[in-house]
């Protein structure tokens, strides 16, 4: 009985794919043969659902179209005239003269004065910085600051006759002061901070100002 089983069990199992194969078959590339069926109506006569077009049905494409040859689009082709005024201006820009002199402000306050725009001028400066013997710790371009590591005064020297065997010499302290550029009418200048509200000394300032010149000057 059991060997009859079995013999049972197999027979359905080479004879399902047949049996059910249409019913499970995939039909996912049928849609080109598809045909519209007739409008579901209500028992007046009128339409029961509203219809619309959610996805469009692409157009069949035949199975022969070869693609026998592939192009690149191009662009077209530049017929316009160039920019003289920008190229123009540009040269300008480059040729102006920084006209470095150092002067005082309203308030009495020492300053180098220069006669560019500003873009220019941060540029110069920063090379002028970079040249000279400055010690140029960081800047900032969006707030026009240079942040200049100076040394400070001399610390007192008050080891005792034994300690000046045994201990260092106190090192000198460092400073960081800020040369600010500040945007005129006529170009920009630079003033020499100890910080952001008060002004370094008049002496600190010149030496700082002549060696920023000194370098414009070459």
């Amino acid at each position: 009985m059991m060997r009859w089983l079995c013999v049972g069990l197999m027979l359905v199992s080479l004879t399902g794919c047949s049996v059910f194969g249409d019913r499970f078959s995939n039909r996912a590339n049928h849609y080109p043969q598809a045909t519209e069926g007739r409008p579901l109506l209500n028992q007046a006569g009128q339409l029961a659902l509203l219809e619309r077009d959610a996805y469009p049905i692409p157009s069949a494409v035949s199975e022969d179209a070869v693609i026998t040859q592939q192009t690149v689009a191009r662009p077209s082709p530049f017929t316009g005239q160039p920019d003289t005024d920008t190229v123009a201006s540009l040269s300008q820009f480059r040729s102006q003269t920084l006209n470095a002199r150092i002067g005082v402000d309203g308030a009495g306050t020492q300053v180098l004065y220069l006669d560019v725009p500003f873009a220019y001028a941060w540029a110069q400066v920063t090379d002028a910085i970079v040249a000279s013997d400055l010690e140029l710790s960081d800047l900032n371009r969006s707030i026009g600051t240079y942040y200049l590591a100076m040394m400070g005064e001399d610390v007192d020297d008050d080891r005792s006759w034994w300690g000046r065997l045994w201990r260092k010499a106190p090192e000198p302290s460092i400073q960081i002061m800020q040369l600010k550029m500040h945007t005129v009418r006529s170009g920009v200048y630079l003033s020499l901070l100890t910080d952001a509200d008060n002004l370094a000394d008049e002496a600190i300032t010149q030496s700082v100002l002549q060696s920023v010149k000194r370098q414009l000057d070459l």
